[in-house]
């Protein structure tokens, strides 16, 4: 197994890159197409001389560094061909439709989190990674003797799939965090904070780098903790 170090996709086997060896075979069929003094490209409507249309040889060039830029059309279409659009080699997000009654189960832990305890507060749990692994593991264990939570109501395994969410966001969000939001991104998501925490624009945490800092008042006093990377 490996990547492909012009599209990013993984190959599997011995063999090319397929999106490599698709662009090659366009290019050979293009070069080795049999020379004739006029012909008439049944794309574009046009008499051109030589082995290919200009305007198709033009459009494969576009599609195949638009492949080198990891957004390509995947019926091969240039990115200003009317119809395009540059979709190719994306994650098909709709796939998690087919997981429609399993992500409601987490959306109802979530919702009991948020009446528990605040929405939104669980980002501000200071070592959260390790607490949601421990939780994770608490419903575990609890699943071999009963199937549903006694606080909750809910299933276990609805409260471990939120635990392991959790631990992935967190996770991706510390692996993320040299790409700092803008302004009005972080304007936007703070509508949905709780009224104790306010927004406010200070200088970075200390030893962070960052600029962006949130602004949390609680019962036991008050911080502020990077928007960045989590420092405060």
């Amino acid at each position: 197994m490996k990547t492909c170090p012009t599209h990013g996709s993984i190959v599997l086997g011995p063999g090319p890159c397929p999106q490599c060896k698709a662009d090659a075979e366009l290019v050979d069929k293009i070069n080795n197409a049999e020379r004739s003094p006029i012909c008439r490209c049944p794309t574009h409507h046009k008499d051109f001389i030589g082995a290919a249309c200009p305007e198709c040889a033009d459009a494969l060039e576009a599609n195949i560094e638009a492949r080198k830029q990891k957004e390509f059309d995947p019926n091969g279409k240039a990115p200003s061909d009317p119809g395009s659009k540059l979709d190719g080699g994306k994650p098909l997000a709709g796939v998690l439709s087919d997981f429609a009654l399993a992500l409601m189960a987490v959306t109802e832990v979530g919702t009991h989190g948020a009446e528990k305890y605040s929405r939104g507060g669980w980002q501000s749990v200071p070592d959260a990674e390790t607490r949601y692994h421990d939780a994770e593991w608490r419903h575990l264990l609890k699943r071999r003797h009963e199937d549903y939570d006694k606080d909750s109501g809910l299933l276990h395994d609805a409260h471990r799939a939120w635990n392991v969410l959790a631990q992935l966001e967190l996770r991706l969000r510390k692996d993320r965090s040299g790409e700092e939001p803008t302004k009005e991104e972080i304007e936007a998501d703070w509508k949905t904070y709780p009224a104790s925490v306010t927004l406010t624009w200070k200088d970075g945490a200390p030893g962070c780098p960052h600029t962006r800092t949130k602004f949390v008042k609680t019962t036991t006093g008050d911080y502020r903790q990077c928007l960045g990377c989590g420092a405060r």
